[in-house]
């Protein structure tokens, strides 16, 4: 049986470009990185599945560190012995849903042609003839996949697979960023962003937004914040406020002046609150702009990076050079028309250092403009 085409057929441009990835015999290194819901590990484990019945390689062996998500510790084969087979064993089961019997993953298993391994135990093993599996990559380290990739052998191919910006549970910079930097550079490997248009599960796209939400309302405010931010509350009480921006250092460090029509403050409120924060004719955003003699806009905690940008961006009619937005690695990265990004980067590219500059206070994300071909 084969379930790539047949029973898994891609949905989206970004895993067909990951299924030609995973086909090409020049590659031995394949890095797909992007949210969840894209189907990253469905479509390796498949192609491992596949591979082991067309005779291209001799074993899968899938490796991905376990965390507990009530502790945010990692499970490992130390700690947890045979616990720690099963639970590897329940999350391949769930990846074959309704593709492949459980009896059959079970005997694959069984003969070694299927191999589940703990991330601290590749060190020291050589992989020939080997389709190998790193998923959840973001949960170790830059070190242990490097070490994971000193193991590659003989008619052998990896698959790292990963999330630069949303699932990573280290406090230090996600080592997927770094490794996707330093795998673009290199001729044998292949890099495959998938980003929000790849999202096909139900419900991840509603979690993205709600986890976009949370790492927002978690950030710590200044006493000005707070100020802008309790006097908003009176005057919009019924608006839910995710979080507020001071952005008036960034202008300071970046050269914008005062005359600029840039934001003092950015009120990020729940999405479909902006109507209410803002009033009918802008009288509530004014009162508040002229109690605190300030400037303030509002964007809604959404997916919609586009409305978020128009509310940051000091020449808001310039955001209708961007044609599309998607998440690549650690950045959001604007797709505009040839020639059309001048007034969205501002003279020696102020502006759009600005917006960047703003992006990663409140997301961590850096921006990127590319020019659609």
């Amino acid at each position: 049986m084969v379930l790539i085409e047949e029973k898994v057929k891609p949905l989206t441009k970004g895993q067909e470009k990951l299924i030609k990835a995973l086909r090409d015999k020049n590659v031995n290194i394949v890095g797909v990185f992007g949210p969840t819901g894209t189907g990253k590990s469905l479509i390796a484990v498949c192609f491992g599945y596949d591979s082991l019945w067309s005779g291209l390689y001799e074993r899968v062996v899938y490796a991905k560190p376990i965390i507990d998500v009530s502790t945010g510790k990692e499970m490992t084969l130390e700690t947890t012995g045979e616990k720690f087979e099963e639970i590897m064993k329940r999350h391949l089961f769930d990846l074959f849903t309704g593709l492949v019997d459980r009896a059959e993953i079970e005997e694959l298993i069984s003969k070694g042609k299927i191999q589940l391994s703990d991330t601290h135990y590749i060190r020291g093993r050589t992989f020939d003839k080997t389709f190998l599996i790193l998923d959840d990559a973001q949960n170790t380290t830059s070190e242990t996949i490097i070490e994971t990739i000193s193991r590659l052998g003989m008619g052998s191919k990896l698959v790292i697979i990963g999330d630069p910006i949303f699932q990573s549970t280290s406090t230090d910079r996600n080592p997927i960023i770094e490794i996707r930097s330093l795998l673009l550079r290199e001729q044998d490997a292949s890099v495959v962003d998938l980003g929000l248009k790849d999202i096909v599960r139900p419900g991840a796209k509603k979690a993205l937004k709600l986890l976009l939400e949370l790492r927002m309302r978690k950030r710590s405010l200044t006493e000005d914040e707070k100020k802008v931010k309790q006097t908003f509350e009176l005057i919009a009480p019924d608006v839910g406020i995710v979080t507020i921006v001071d952005t008036r250092s960034i202008k300071t460090k970046i050269g914008i002046s005062e005359s600029a029509p840039a934001p003092d403050y950015l009120i990020i409120v729940k999405e479909g609150h902006h109507g209410r924060a803002v009033g009918k004719s802008g009288e509530r955003i004014n009162k508040l702009e002229k109690e605190l003699n300030i400037k303030a806009r509002v964007s809604e905690a959404s997916l919609d990076f586009v409305d978020l940008i128009r509310a940051v961006h000091p020449l808001p009619r310039s955001i209708s050079a961007i044609k599309d937005i998607e998440i690549e690695g650690g950045d959001l990265v604007l797709y505009v028309e040839p020639g059309s990004a001048g007034p969205l980067i501002g003279q020696k590219g102020i502006y759009i250092r600005f917006v960047e500059a703003v992006l990663q206070q409140l997301l961590g994300l850096g921006v990127i403009i590319k020019e659609e071909s």
